[in-house]
């Protein structure tokens, strides 16, 4: 079984969703060619509790071991919001914890790796925040889960 890889050039592939939030990811065409997901800014009056939300779902195919999750972001602009991502444990309450990893600003493509434990994760949460009145750019692009540790 391979590497499950979402370049969003076609939109959301099945094993992603947006959902319970108040902004929306959207498919922008990039420069380069093909396309990433990028959060608008907050119009004239608009309010963001929840933010973006794309919930990754950790394929039962792929529960064996390890397996490094990745993904592009890029993030522009002065106080432009933030990136997070969470992951949600296997059981009955089912709600994330507190984010593993955050970003707030940046220049250009950078790339992260999380290793996850696959027996005990079923969902990845990246979300994105948007702070009133900030201006800049919040993109995420190519989202790889494969088997395996992160090296």
């Amino acid at each position: 079984f391979g590497d499950l890889h979402c370049s969003f050039d076609r939109g959301l592939c099945d094993w992603i969703s947006d959902r319970e939030g108040d902004l929306h990811w959207e498919a922008v065409d990039s420069p380069a060619g093909g396309r990433y997901l990028s959060v608008p800014e907050l119009k004239a009056g608009q309010r963001s509790n929840r933010g973006a939300r794309l919930a990754i779902d950790i394929v039962p195919l792929l529960n064996q071991g390890d397996m490094c999750f990745s993904f592009s972001h890029w993030l522009t602009g002065h106080h432009v919001g933030v990136l997070q991502m969470f992951i949600r444990k296997k059981g009955r309450d089912q709600r994330y914890g507190s984010a593993l990893w955050s970003r707030t600003g940046g220049h250009g493509w950078r790339q992260t790796q999380v290793t996850l434990e696959t027996h005990s994760v079923d969902k990845v949460l990246l979300k994105a925040e948007r702070r009133i009145g900030r201006r800049g750019q919040i993109l995420v692009d190519d989202v790889t889960l494969r088997q395996g540790a992160c090296l």
